[in-house]
């Protein structure tokens, strides 16, 4: 319990004791800050409180009056909520989805229990797709020139459209990554009219380099899928699998089933993460290696060369018998480097068909494909790795789409969906290129970029509004039904553009997916219902051709040497706006980067080494108690430039520098200024890991919104180190599994024991009946924030923007915290939920001169919005800080700006106003709910697991457990009774509901730093 845990490289260096700064509860420049003797505070505070019955007549919501259903639907109660299946891509990514909606309208996404890639789970992104169905800024009429035009005359361009082409000679059609049947099918039945039509793919979130990976080895069409619960041993390759990329939700809840530990000696998986950058996945790992980008595939090859038997196939041998100790160009294996192979390599042989080895969609094709042979290798494939043949044409790349416009080939092209111009390398110059085009039409879900350029914009219908079907990797068939209709009657799908552009003016999309399902009416109806018209089953042993993986290798340029003169360009996805799809989705602008913990701005990661022989400064540099700055710099890469701000980010690569996609937009009101788009030095060539950047500073400062620059884990008065989060290794559980609850005189970190910890008052609150209360596994949690979005969808949470967010008036309910232990260059990472711990002595029920904080009779820290009258004198007493106040009435603000979102709007839950208090309720309304339901039965105990509150539902590794404390058999009883199972500051005597169990980890001995 001596490990010692730290949130920046500042704090490491300097420790928190000695920032002054930091001890202010509210900064010396905040305006809400006021410099008042004691007599004037006196007076402010009578006031106050005389005023505290009128001024919440000030505050009264606009007039509205309720309709009544002239014929109103069978079976719907306004108000209440009804459910229907449906699912949602990402690139070749699919989630099923269960959408509750109120009155026609989609308020909140949740996971379809009966989906093998969600099982009741989901990601932010699909939390957070409610919100971006209403964003007002969506495109709302068809374009024709920058002018607005009938929707009739747009239909009557797409269908003559092709009438001009004939054969397709000069068309094109580019299409994202969704992976959609029917729409493949209709490519192939306009490729068949028109066979000499163009068909092209561009989509950043799509993993082209694995589709292109099995292409090589006989596997072209396939996808792959992993099933971790059965995996032992897991090796990840610069792939962020639990925080976002691929599939997110089903690899967490495989994974984490093995890291499940009820009981010391339990034995737990391991995971080793080799990557650049520092990612979710790499928190969660046992034993990271952080390398340059470029020296990903070599360490694969030398795995490969570790693992290898004379049985395996020729191809094989040949590309990793020779990567023993030696890169290409003579460019040796360091130590750690070598050991690393050496040790992996062992464990995987150790754990052969019950181990994993991915690799992420930013190495090349040929890791892909070298992947795969590793994984038949250790007989992986068939119980840890499945590949699945789903049908997936192949189309031309961007790349190839480029030297088309060069070449001439095309006089009309149609872009269903994405913006090529903003997201496509930045050397292709699409924008150029397509202005040679006589013909472009674009269907996108804003007027951006690509629509400014095109003849013609259409605009695009969200995957609530249309009916569509997505495969996802293990075969899987979902129906993608629309709770509502496009709130914009000109919107359309890119199967309705398709089927026009065949000659069809009025397509009917439900009638064309329900044909490619090929089922009959009673199956089709059960297909909607459930939301899946096929589930994916094992198929037949995949007949690889390794003959192909020479070719694929021979693409291998051998890793780089970067310096901090000719530094290697690592462009990732960012993980909230991804590649900015999203960048004008407020939610996720303002959710914190689960590592760096960056809101509403990307910036230029570097290492603590790397900043400094660049002569960069150190991040976070202080303008009040929590506004920040960073360090502005010019990236340049063959003649390009971009300008961003420097962020150093411990366990980043040395000589690397990470850039987020996906910021610098203009698509309205939210992504407007929001961070710095660094697409145009992003090379076709290497789009992911480019080598020869120089860094110049520019010598100005930057405001950065960060969540995790003030706050402390160093008690004010004593200087005594908080103990917040608590981690050991599974082994040192074992021996000793008492260390998370041993007194401090006993090296331990409690203050005092629990006999000690008793009120010295008899104790007001009700005991009696079910008490609600809520154990959060840090084992299992990998910190990807979907709580957070889902919390704040449930529960009617504004966001508040990037300025008030620098000045620490973020309103989410729950935030995720991360925090650093080990040395600035080699560190791991720990992150821990924290929300409101619904403490039984609540040190905020005792400050409040209103009572608008009380104790509920089943243990609950209950909120009086009506009654608050904003003093904050219950933030000021809360050790957890998990009290929002809201300074502005931020829900006004946005109802002003986007009118729309009201409609996401949980009819649940109050809408609060400026000057009251809110935190975390345990989702008491979903209590109440279960409470009636019961009651409706003739019961009044609610069964264990019937309530489940909007964090825990959508959390994929199921790390969020609640329950009644009471009932000894219920799971969140039993697992306070885990050793493992501790109070955050216990000492303080608050009796928090919500417990904690503490991070264990499984390293490799052998892989251990000295003295760890």
């Amino acid at each position: 319990m001596s490990t010692r845990h730290w949130r920046s490289v500042r704090d490491l260096r300097e420790g928190e004791k000695g920032r002054p700064e930091q001890l202010r509860e509210f900064s010396v420049d905040d305006p809400a800050r006021l410099d008042l003797d004691r007599r004037s505070f006196m007076g402010l505070v009578g006031a106050s409180a005389a005023l505290a019955g009128t001024l919440q007549g000030c505050l009264r919501k606009d007039v509205e009056h309720i309709l009544p259903y002239a014929d109103r639907p069978e079976d719907l109660i306004p108000g209440h909520p009804r459910f229907y299946r449906t699912a949602m891509a990402i690139g070749d990514s699919v989630v099923g989805l269960h959408v509750a909606s109120v009155d026609g309208r989609p308020i909140k996404v949740e996971g379809n229990p009966d989906h093998p890639m969600s099982r009741g789970a989901t990601n932010r992104w699909n939390q957070a797709s409610v919100i971006h169905l209403y964003d007002p800024d969506r495109s709302q009429k068809p374009l024709k020139k920058g002018q607005e035009v009938p929707q009739s005359e747009a239909v009557a361009f797409l269908a003559g459209l092709l009438g001009t082409y004939q054969g397709g000679g000069g068309f094109g059609v580019l299409v994202d990554g969704t992976p959609s049947p029917t729409l493949w099918r209709m490519l192939s039945q306009l490729q068949a009219a028109h066979p000499q039509a163009s068909l092209y793919q561009h989509d950043v979130s799509f993993n082209r380099a694995q589709a292109e990976g099995l292409a090589g080895v006989g596997l072209a069409g396939h996808g792959v899928h992993y099933d971790l619960s059965q995996a032992d041993v897991v090796l990840v390759l610069d792939a962020d699998v639990f925080g976002g990329e691929g599939d997110t939700v089903s690899l967490t809840k495989g994974f984490t089933q093995k890291r499940k530990v009820s009981a010391p000696g339990q034995a737990m998986n391991r995971l080793f993460v080799v990557e650049p950058r520092f990612t979710a996945t790499g928190a969660m790992a046992d034993n990271r290696l952080r390398v340059p980008g470029s020296h990903v595939g070599e360490f694969l090859r030398g795995v490969g060369g570790a693992i290898i038997t004379d049985a395996a196939p020729a191809a094989l041998r040949k590309e990793v018998v020779d990567r023993q100790k030696t890169e290409p160009g003579g460019l040796a294996w360091s130590d750690r480097f070598a050991q690393f192979v050496a040790e992996v390599g062992k464990d995987l042989k150790a754990a052969a068909g019950r181990s994993a080895v991915i690799v992420g969609e930013r190495q090349p094709a040929w890791a892909h494909a070298l992947a795969a042979a590793i994984n038949a290798e250790l007989g992986n494939v068939g119980k840890t790795v499945f590949y699945t043949a789903l049908g997936r044409p192949t189309l031309g790349t961007v790349e190839a789409l480029a030297a088309d416009l060069d070449a001439g080939k095309l006089r009309a092209l149609v872009i269903l969906g994405g913006s090529p111009v903003y997201d496509a390398p930045g050397d292709l110059d699409l924008a150029a290129r397509l202005a040679k085009v006589e013909t472009v039409v674009h269907l996108g879900y804003y007027v951006d970029e690509t629509s400014k350029l095109a003849a013609w914009h259409l605009p695009l219908s969200h995957s609530l509004e249309a009916w569509g079907d997505l495969v996802s990797s293990d075969g899987t068939v979902a129906v993608q039904q629309p709770l509502i209709a496009p709130l914009w009657e000109s919107a359309q799908s890119p199967l309705e553009v398709l089927a026009r552009l065949l000659g069809n003016p009025n397509p009917d999309t439900y009638a064309l997916v329900k044909e490619t399902s090929g089922q009959d009416d009673l199956g089709w109806r059960r297909a909607v219902h459930d939301g899946i018209a096929k589930k994916g089953e094992p198929g037949a042993a995949p007949t690889f051709d390794w003959s192909g993986l020479p070719a694929l290798c021979a693409a291998d340029k051998g890793p780089t040497r970067p310096t901090a003169r000719a530094l290697e360009l690592d462009f990732v996805r960012d993980s909230a706006v991804l590649d900015g799809r999203y960048a004008n989705t407020g939610w996720l602008q303002e959710l914190p980067d689960p590592i760096s913990k960056l809101t509403w701005d990307n910036a230029a990661f570097l290492s603590p080494a790397t900043a400094k022989e660049l002569g960069l400064s150190d991040s976070g540099t202080p303008v009040s108690a929590v506004e920040v700055t960073g360090e502005l710099i010019e990236v340049s890469l063959n003649g390009r430039t971009v300008k961003i701000v420097a962020w150093v980010l411990p366990g980043v690569a040395d000589n690397v520098v990470v850039l987020p996609l996906g910021f610098g937009r203009d698509l309205g009101f939210i992504s407007k200024g929001a961070g710095f788009d660094v697409t145009p030095i992003r090379p076709a060539a290497t789009p992911w890991v480019a080598y020869g950047g120089v860094i110049k500073p520019l010598g100005e400062r930057y405001v950065v919104a960060t969540t995790q620059e003030y706050g402390l884990m160093v008690e004010p008065l004593t200087g005594v180190k908080r103990p917040v989060v608590r981690e050991a290794s599974n082994e040192g559980y074992s021996k000793d599994p008492g260390q998370f609850t041993r007194l401090v005189k006993d090296g331990g970190p409690e203050l005092m024991t629990a006999e000690s910890n008793v009120s010295l008052w008899v104790p007001p609150n009700a005991t009696g009946g079910q008490q609600w209360g809520m154990t959060i596994d840090l084992n299992t949690c990998t910190g990807c924030n979907v709580c957070t979005i889902a919390c704040q969808s449930e529960n009617n949470i504004p966001i508040v923007g990037k300025e008030r967010v620098s000045n620490g008036r973020e309103m989410h309910w729950i935030r995720l915290d991360r925090y650093f232990t080990g040395s600035e260059d080699e560190p791991s990472a720990v992150v821990q939920p924290m929300a409101c711990a619904q403490c039984e002595m609540a040190p905020c029920e005792n400050v409040c001169p209103v009572a608008a904080t009380t104790h509920s009779p089943e243990g609950l820290n209950d909120m009086a919005y009506n009654r608050c009258i904003g003093t904050r004198y219950c933030t000021n007493n809360c050790p957890f800080k998990v009290r929002r106040y809201n300074f502005f009435n931020y829900n006004q603000e946005r109802e002003q700006k986007a009118p729309l979102e009201g409609m996401q709007h949980n009819p649940n839950v109050t809408v609060r106003f400026r000057g009251v208090v809110e935190k975390c309720t345990y989702c008491v309304q979903r209590i109440n709910e279960a409470k009636i339901a019961v009651k409706r039965q003739g019961q009044s105990v609610v069964p264990d697991g019937a309530i489940v509150p909007a964090c825990a539902q959508a959390c994929p590794a199921d790390a969020i457990l609640f329950g009644d404390i009471n009932d000894p058999k219920s799971r969140v009883s039993l697992a306070k009774t885990e050793p493992r199972n501790y109070e955050v500051l216990r000492e303080l005597n608050l009796h928090a509901r919500t417990s904690y169990l503490a991070k264990l980890r499984n390293p490799n001995p052998a892989l251990q730093p000295k003295g760890a």
